[in-house]
Parts: C-alpha cells; sequence; structure tokens
C-alpha cells in the first residue's frame, strides 16, 4: 500500500501529492510500482517526483537525483520501510485487534510518506532542471532513464510506468500545473 490507497489524507492543495495520489491508483500502477520498490529498490515517492518533474518541464541529472534520494535516504530507511514491514507482518497474525493496528500503522505510514514528500517537494525546488525540449513525455524517459541507471536496474523495469505516464499525458497537458 502507497498513499493511503489513492486517498489524499493531507495536502490537499500540494500539486505533488495530489499528482501521486491519482498516478497511483491508475490500473496497474500500485502493482508495478511496488515491484520497482521490491525487486529493484526504488522508491516510488521518488519515481511519483521524477515524473512530476517531467510534467514541469525538468530533467534531472544523475548528481540531482543522487541528492535527492540521500536527502531521503534516512527518513525512508529508519521510518517508512520500517512502518510498512511491521504493518505487512501482522497479516500472519490473527490476534484480537489486529485490525486497528493494521490501521494506524497505515496511518502512520501515509503521514510518513506525506513527510518524505515534503521533503522531495523542497528538495526539488532547490534545483534547476534542464529544459525537456521537445515533450513532457521525453522528460519523463529521460528522468526514470537515468534513475534506472542510478538503480543499474533491467532495461525494461520502468517500461510499465512510462507507458501509464503516457497514456495520461493528454489529460497532464491541460493542468494548469504544467505551465509554472
Amino acid at each position: 500500500m502507497f498513499l493511503g490507497e489513492g486517498r489524499d489524507v493531507v495536502g490537499a492543495a500540494d500539486p505533488f501529492w495530489q499528482f501521486a495520489s491519482s498516478f497511483h491508483v491508475v490500473p496497474g500502477m500500485q502493482e508495478s510500482l511496488g515491484a520497482l520498490r521490491d525487486d529493484q529498490g526504488a522508491d516510488v515517492l521518488l519515481i511519483l517526483l521524477l515524473l512530476h518533474a517531467a510534467r514541469r518541464g525538468q530533467r534531472l541529472t544523475s548528481a540531482q537525483l543522487h541528492t535527492l534520494d540521500s536527502d531521503i535516504w534516512s527518513w525512508r530507511e529508519t521510518i517508512v520501510r520500517p512502518l510498512r514491514t511491521v504493518r505487512l507482518a501482522l497479516a500472519d497474525h490473527a490476534v484480537d485487534g489486529r485490525d486497528q493496528l493494521v490501521a494506524s500503522l497505515h496511518a502512520a505510514e501515509t503521514q510518513a510518506e506525506r513527510i518524505q514528500a515534503e521533503q522531495l517537494v523542497h528538495g526539488l525546488a532547490r534545483m534547476t532542471g534542464h529544459a525537456a525540449g521537445s515533450s513532457i513525455l521525453a522528460a519523463a524517459a529521460a528522468n526514470l532513464e537515468t534513475y534506472r541507471h542510478y538503480l543499474a536496474a533491467p532495461l525494461c523495469a520502468f517500461d510499465a510506468v512510462l507507458a501509464a505516464f503516457a497514456s495520461l499525458c493528454p489529460a497532464v497537458a491541460d493542468e494548469p500545473s504544467l505551465h509554472h
């Protein structure tokens, strides 16, 4: 699970959180993003930030990507992932009160992700990206390719994510946040 299963729990005015919440509920994305997290060690919020940056015409360098990942590494590894691990482990235990505990952990995990998202947005705001040039989709492909190299992931690792983003590009192009 991620982002409260698509529910925007906080930050209704935050364009990144809105984008991340809506993209995550695209059919198949939860599974694709989860597989990238579990199989490649990818950070789902970082993937979504790279797509969000592309929507704004930003292509990030590997140094910028490394900076963003470094900025959130400690939070992700010591807060977000442990909360997720405990929440998921509870599925194996049929005890009274489990569902309430799972719900509480899920709320805490979502809040921790929200804090991480804010860290990423602040980090991105400090960066100047290369002009996207040709298109939002080209910027998205370039950003995901930079991350693929960073993770040393297989060539096809981000194909489903890019395809889903491409399918949304006409709808995304009409959003005012693209033009700032």
